[in-house]
């Protein structure tokens, strides 16, 4: 599995942009320019290339990606014919202000990546299980609260994505965690925390 991580796109410029969106295959490069803000532009541009880079130095595939979405959104990867590879590949992107990630793996996979500061009681009591909850009654201040609730919806996140899902379904994404058997490997850094989901083997 590889996972890429991207945190230098606050520093891009205009003229980073410009370069960025010139290496985009133009149906990518059109999705980035339908945002109408620069940091979305920034974002869907970073994340493809962070992908076309993943395949490049771990899976020697050169040819720039097609992919499809799912109903919920979940992208499949669509190479040439003429591609070799033992196993299929699966992948995943996310973003968040701050950062881009972007995961490929030979096994299904989901990724999430949040800025920390997302603790709301409303959403929490919205997305969080009544055990989640009492977590969080338990914490020892707003900083330590924000960085559970931070590291579960990462979770929950991932997890949907994983399972292909969405995360419509209040009832179904409150005990996601709980009811599926799920890897999580979640990683915190000062501005962001990001998981990546894989199933557990059974």
């Amino acid at each position: 599995m590889t996972l890429l991580i991207d945190d230098s796109i606050t520093h891009w410029d205009d003229n980073r942009l410009i370069q960025a969106l010139a290496a985009l295959p133009t149906w990518r490069r059109e999705e980035a320019l339908r945002y109408h803000h620069t940091s979305g532009r920034v974002q869907c541009a970073a994340s493809y290339l962070l992908l076309c880079r993943a395949l490049r130095e771990d899976y020697g595939i050169e040819e720039q990606p097609l992919f499809q979405r799912a109903e919920h959104g979940k992208p499949t990867l669509l190479l040439a014919p003429t591609t070799q590879l033992p196993h299929p590949l699966h992948f995943n992107m996310s973003h968040c202000r701050h950062a881009v990630a972007v995961v490929v793996s030979e096994q299904p996979v989901g990724i999430d990546i949040e800025m920390r500061g997302r603790y709301r009681e409303s959403l929490a009591e919205y997305v969080c299980s009544e055990s989640e909850l009492q977590q969080f009654a338990s914490a020892s201040g707003s900083d330590e609260r924000d960085a559970l609730f931070t590291r579960l919806w990462t979770q929950k996140e991932a997890t949907a994505k994983l399972l292909g899902c969405g995360l419509s379904d209040r009832n179904h994404i409150k005990d996601i965690l709980r009811l599926t058997p799920v890897l999580l490997d979640t990683r915190e850094e000062a501005e962001y925390v990001c998981t990546v989901a894989t199933m557990r083997a059974t």
